[in-house]
């Protein structure tokens, strides 16, 4: 432990390091194969959107917030946040790189929010990634789409997910399974 004029400033070795590299990997190894987060944890009115987004190739969903307009008025906005998958499973993204299909939905769904967001949606993009060597290189970089719930082009997260599926399904991707309204599942 360093201390510096009577304050401990902590020191940390490369066994924690390991010991973190380590964790973060059986996390991402566990996303990859559940491909889902806990639902029974999520925001009722953005869990259809984070269900369709476990579905997308390459992707893991992050965080994710219906919006709370009794509180934020009308500045009350939505979000979804997500990641790149690892290309390997059983490596972490630093080690094999980004899942190639990430790229592409990615890419796909920043077109999609901008498209949206040019035809008077209320929707923005956007992506951090804060300094990675403190943060894990390749885990750092994280994309957000955040819709506004009120005032002109207001855009709720069941709209954004209908436009989605109806802009999704020229991609290729006939497979994707998306939650039907009813909560059965449906290909777009």
């Amino acid at each position: 432990m360093n201390v510096s004029a009577g304050k401990d400033i902590g020191v940390f070795s490369e066994d924690d390091a390991e010991a973190d590299q380590a964790a973060m990997l059986a996390e991402e190894i566990a996303a990859f194969e559940r491909r889902t987060p806990p639902f029974d944890e999520l925001d009722p009115g953005i869990e259809d959107v984070v269900r369709a987004f476990a579905d997308l190739p390459g992707i893991t969903t992050v965080s994710s917030c219906q919006g709370h307009p009794d509180r934020d008025g009308p500045a009350a906005e939505w979000h979804i946040a997500w990641v790149l998958r690892s290309a390997d499973p059983a490596l972490s993204i630093s080690d094999a790189g980004p899942h190639p299909e990430g790229w592409l939905t990615t890419e796909f769904l920043i077109w999609h929010a901008r498209d949206l967001a040019r035809a008077g949606d209320a929707i923005t993009y956007d992506v951090t990634a804060p300094f990675p060597l403190m943060n894990y290189p390749g885990r750092a970089m994280t994309f957000f789409l955040r819709g506004r719930l009120a005032g002109r082009g207001a855009l709720t997260p069941a709209a954004y997910l209908e436009q989605l599926r109806h802009a999704w399904v020229d991609t290729g991707y006939a497979d994707w399974l998306v939650p039907a309204a009813d909560g059965r599942e449906s290909a777009t």
